[in-house]
């Protein structure tokens, strides 16, 4: 006999509840925990591990009064090995609405709530409404972006965009020292909303995806460099990233 529609329907979300399917990664003695409702969302611990060495050790090198801002934290797996091996606190920005989800789960089951704050939010250049493009709905999914005119009709929400200069003039990113910014190709207009985040003296090292675009690097590098960085002597550029440090007399 078929259960009646509400039994039904209790009866489908207790046992999803039950399957929630997490996996265990350990890296430099370090175990986390991630969340892995899908094929996509696999990548994050069969592969990511391994796969951005030179970030892994820019991570290492934190001190415990370090405060990482992770622009494009996807589903937290740096975050939460920043978290892990010393950081004092993590901004964690995700503006895809699945990975975020993901993100919070593997926070709270890390126990790592009273360290890395999420935050589902958008970062450009400027504030504003944005038409926000993804690639699909699977949980750790890349490829999703601020969209343009020219890319309308794709799967996409509409949500709030803010610089990084917002958020740090109202007080909601505080003592950042390091900062990872990794957003498909949009690394440029993040860098130019961020002029007096990357100010202060306390903020140390700026690790940057690298969108394969020479125009956008020259641009990039001329402009970190008017801030007072140059690119790192001990990390420097590897895998599509770069790391700017702070130079000596800035």
């Amino acid at each position: 006999m078929l259960l009646p529609r509400w039994k039904r329907a209790t009866f489908l979300a207790r046992l999803y509840e039950s399957l929630q399917p997490f996996e265990e990664v350990t890296i430099d003695g370090h175990t986390l925990k991630i969340y892995v409702p899908d094929r996509t969302s696999i990548y994050w611990v069969k592969d990511a591990p391994l796969s951005e060495p030179m970030t892994n050790r820019w991570i290492a090198s934190l001190s415990p009064t370090d405060v990482l801002l992770d622009v494009g934290a996807n589903v937290g797996f740096f975050s939460m090995l920043a978290a892990s091996q010393g950081a004092s606190k993590v901004y964690a920005i995700e503006p895809n609405p699945f990975s975020f989800d993901a993100l919070c789960r593997n926070i709270i089951r890390n126990d790592l709530q009273h360290i890395v704050m999420p935050i589902n939010m958008a970062i450009s250049e400027n504030s504003g409404c944005v038409e926000f493009a993804l690639s699909g709905t699977s949980v750790g999914s890349i490829n999703n972006h601020i969209s343009t005119g020219a890319q309308s009709g794709k799967l996409h929400l509409d949500m709030m965009a803010v610089s990084l200069d917002f958020l740090h003039a109202q007080d909601m990113i505080c003592d950042v020292t390091h900062i990872k910014i990794d957003i498909d190709g949009l690394e440029l207009e993040v860098i130019k909303g961020s002029q007096q985040l990357l100010s202060p003296a306390k903020l140390k090292s700026v690790l940057i995806e690298d969108d394969g675009n020479d125009a956008n690097r020259k641009e990039r590098d001329a402009l970190m460099h008017s801030l007072g960085y140059t690119i790192s002597s001990d990390f420097g550029s590897q895998d599509q990233y770069t790391i700017f440090e702070r130079a000596p007399s800035a």
